[in-house]
């Protein structure tokens, strides 16, 4: 089962199917994709785990490590300083650092994420760590970067108009093929930096009628099915 799937719980009344017809995950969900970005399909993108934020949080929201294996603040507050981890690699091959993530983290900033919404002065990277400067102390910042629009992306992810033209991320699972708003479909990345996925193949379909994702899930043609209406759950 992917890593993040059980926060995907939350989300509203799921149902499991015993009728997989192939080796392929099928997941059925409410919400469509929107597109390639971060900012408009990367709460999907973390729970099918294909990208992740330098910080992560338990369900009671304690932060813990992500891409990030620790932080620290200055004692003005204004300067924070990320410590990334080792050997993490984006599924194009390209090498996760300091500069990459910074990338990233302004690409996010300047697009709409929620970093626009903060006092960032700048967002600077070398070697295995990224420094955030502010205006003036803001100690949500680690939280801000839990979120989805604060995912981490491969620099060729982004093309040169700043348009998202790839889904290109760090998790255990890569895309294989994106067809908004409906459908994407991913595997087993072999050279993530962490456990290894114990799924090899996974589709996520977007499906706004219930009663659809109902039929789905009846026929087998949906392993796991999120936000159903009481109706189609009682059936």
């Amino acid at each position: 089962m992917f890593r993040s799937l059980s926060f995907a719980f939350l989300m509203g009344v799921t149902a499991l199917s015993a009728q997989a017809k192939d080796d392929v995950l099928d997941v059925v969900s409410p919400f469509e994709l929107k597109g390639k970005d971060p900012i408009s399909s990367g709460s999907i993108f973390l729970k099918m785990d294909v990208l992740e934020t330098l910080i992560d949080a338990k369900a009671d929201g304690t932060l813990i490590p992500g891409l990030a294996s620790g932080w620290s603040v200055s004692d003005e507050n204004l300067t924070w300083t990320f410590t990334l981890r080792d050997n993490v690699r984006f599924h194009d091959g390209e090498v996760m650092n300091g500069d990459t993530v910074a990338q990233s983290l302004n690409w996010s900033k300047n697009n709409g994420g929620l970093l626009a919404r903060t006092p960032v002065k700048s967002i600077t990277g070398e070697a295995n760590t990224v420094t955030i400067e502010l205006l003036e102390p803001f100690s949500m910042l680690p939280a801000m970067l839990v979120e989805y629009r604060s995912a981490i992306i491969s620099p060729k992810s982004i093309g040169q108009d700043g348009n998202i033209i790839d889904v290109v991320g760090t998790g255990p699972y890569q895309v294989t093929a994106f067809s908004p708003p409906i459908k994407m479909t991913v595997q087993g990345f072999n050279d993530y930096w962490g456990k290894a996925a114990a799924i090899n193949k996974a589709a996520y379909h977007g499906i706004s009628r219930a009663e659809t994702r109902a039929l789905m899930a009846e026929s087998g043609d949906a392993d796991l099915t999120l936000s159903l209406d009481p109706a189609s759950f009682t059936r």
